[in-house]
């Protein structure tokens, strides 16, 4: 679903730039939907509206596809979180481990993780109740 690439049509100041968010079919590359925004803006500014718009729009095409989201770390916030939740969609989004030092500390020393179904011991992962402090 929802996929983010910037696109820097110009490296020289002070002309225009580009910064679109793109939400496309991952298995396909089919674009649905973009949200052209110029100049000099943040990764995820407007990414909450244009996600729910995304999502909602497919749902009334189709109700019973199942929809996954995929954000990199610009995109990691407790908005973006709800949001998803809300919209009761698949998700996975990258965690900005330069802000969150203690959370990557936890998974570095994690020793026991599960292997996922039919992964056939290629990914593994492990669960954990955490919430971020100032700190980390």
């Amino acid at each position: 679903m929802p996929k983010t690439r910037q696109l820097a049509l110009t490296r020289r100041r002070k002309e225009r730039s580009y910064y679109p968010l793109f939400c496309t079919v991952a298995q396909t590359g089919q674009v649905l939907d973009v949200l052209h925004r110029g100049g000099n803006v943040h990764d995820s500014k407007g990414a909450v509206e244009f996600v729910t718009t995304c999502v909602k729009s497919v749902r009334e095409r189709l109700p019973s596809a199942r929809l996954e989201v995929r954000l990199d770390s610009a995109f990691f916030s407790d908005t973006m979180v709800q949001c998803l939740e809300k919209l009761g969609v698949e998700y996975t989004i990258s965690v900005p481990f330069e802000r969150f030092v203690l959370l990557k500390e936890r998974i570095e020393k994690r020793i026991l993780w599960w292997q996922v179904p039919g992964s056939g011991g290629r990914s593994q992962y492990f669960e954990s109740r955490w919430k971020p402090t100032e700190l980390g």
